[in-house]
C-alpha cells in the first residue's frame, strides 16, 4: 500500500485538530501533571483518527481494517491511562488502590487484546506469501458472505479457511466486487484480483518502421 495525497491529509488535519484544539482545550480546562496530559492526549489520538480515516479515505477493505484496529488503540490506552492514574495516587498521596479491580480490569484488556490480535492481525497470504492478508471487512454493517473471508492486500487475492485450516481462493462473489465494478480504478476495468487492467503497449520491429520514423528530420 502507498502513502497518498489522502493519508498526508488525514495526517496534517489530525495535527492541526491535535495542536490546535485538543492541546489548548486541555491546558485551559483541566490542570493535570505533563504524564497525565499526554496520557489523555494519547486516549483521544486513536477515535480522532478513525473519524478521520472514514471522512478522507476512499471505501476499501484497508480503511475498514485501519478504522477498526485505531478503535481497539482506545481500550488499551483506556486501561494505560487508568493504570497510570492509579500508579500517581499511590506515588505522590500513598492512597492504596482498589487491588482486585485494578487486576480485573488489565485482565480484561489482556484478553481482549489477544482475541482481537487473533482475529484481526495480518496473516501470510496464500498466493504472494506476504503478510497482508487481513479480512473482508464492512466499516457498518455485517455481510455473511464475507464474514469467512479474506482479503490480501498486496496481491489483492481472495481466500476462505475450511474446517480442515487449508486455505482455498474465493469464489463466491462479495462487496468488494461489486465496488470494484461502480467505481473503476482510474477509469480502467477492475481485474478479478482487484487491481487496474493494464494494456499492452504494442511496439513494432525497427525493421518494420518507415524510413520517415527511423531518419531524422
Amino acid at each position: 500500500m502507498r502513502f497518498t495525497f489522502r493519508h498526508s491529509l488525514i495526517l496534517i488535519v489530525y495535527l492541526v485538530i491535535l495542536f490546535r484544539g485538543i492541546i489548548p482545550t486541555v491546558e485551559t480546562v483541566a490542570h493535570q501533571s505533563a504524564w497525565d496530559f499526554w496520557v489523555f492526549t494519547l486516549l483521544l489520538s486513536a477515535p480522532l483518527l478513525a473519524l478521520l480515516v472514514v471522512v478522507f479515505e476512499r471505501t476499501s477493505p484497508v480503511k475498514n481494517w485501519s478504522v477498526s484496529f485505531l478503535l481497539f488503540l482506545f481500550f488499551p490506552a483506556l486501561i494505560l491511562n487508568h493504570d497510570c492514574i492509579v500508579l500517581v495516587e499511590f506515588v505522590r498521596e500513598g492512597k492504596s488502590p482498589t487491588l482486585w479491580a485494578t487486576l480485573l480490569l488489565n485482565a480484561m484488556g489482556v484478553g481482549f487484546t489477544l482475541v482481537y490480535a487473533s482475529r484481526m492481525v495480518p496473516r501470510p497470504c496464500p498466493g504472494c506469501q506476504r503478510r497482508a492478508l487481513i479480512r473482508l471487512m464492512r466499516l457498518f454493517t455485517n455481510e455473511e458472505r464475507s464474514a469467512n473471508t479474506f482479503w490480501c492486500a498486496s496481491c489483492g487475492g481472495k481466500y476462505w479457511k475450511d474446517s480442515t485450516g487449508t486455505w482455498r481462493s474465493e469464489r463466491r462473489r462479495t462487496w468488494l466486487d461489486r465496488l470494484q465494478e461502480t467505481r473503476p480504478f482510474g477509469g480502467r476495468k477492475a481485474t478479478a484480483a482487484g487491481r487496474p487492467e493494464v494494456a499492452e503497449t504494442v511496439v513494432r520491429p525497427l525493421a518494420l518502421r518507415s524510413v520517415n520514423e527511423t531518419q531524422p528530420s
